[in-house]
């Protein structure tokens, strides 16, 4: 979808896919609570120990919490190795390069350009005054 994304035939075909995804997802998903709650019927019936501790086990499920078992360091040195520059001599040598290319244009004064004295404040105004009446100021 995202190489073709105004292509009507791929964007239908993947609305349809999704569709039935979807569709398939609540189809196993009930099927998977039905599973259980038949299981837990007939263990009730026939076995109580199995019962109770196949119901022990569905709360462990459910109470069991995503443990993260990365260290905070591992995390750190990953962060900041993508921050970092890779030991490239072709990128050093760019870097150097914009580097000075920074450092002449903050030392180049950015103040008023030649043209910028030739127009006398009169020739201005009467430019605007013709512009504004509709007249060519050339």
């Amino acid at each position: 979808m995202s190489k073709f994304p105004k292509d009507p035939i791929v964007r239908g075909s993947f609305f349809k896919l999704d569709k039935q995804f979807a569709k398939l997802r609540r189809k196993k998903k009930r099927e998977f609570r039905e599973n259980i709650l038949d299981r837990l019927s007939n263990l009730e019936s026939e076995n109580p120990k199995d019962y109770w501790n196949f119901v022990n086990q569905l709360r462990l499920e459910n109470n069991s919490e995503t443990k993260n078992n990365i260290d905070g360091d591992i995390w750190y040195n990953i962060f900041s190795d993508l921050s970092s520059i890779p030991e490239n001599e072709h990128i050093k040598s760019k870097i150097k390069e914009i580097k000075s290319k920074l450092e002449l244009l903050e030392k180049k004064n950015f103040g008023f350009s030649e043209i910028d004295f030739k127009i006398i404040p009169g020739e201005l105004q009467k430019a605007l005054r013709q512009l504004k009446s509709g007249k060519s100021p050339v």
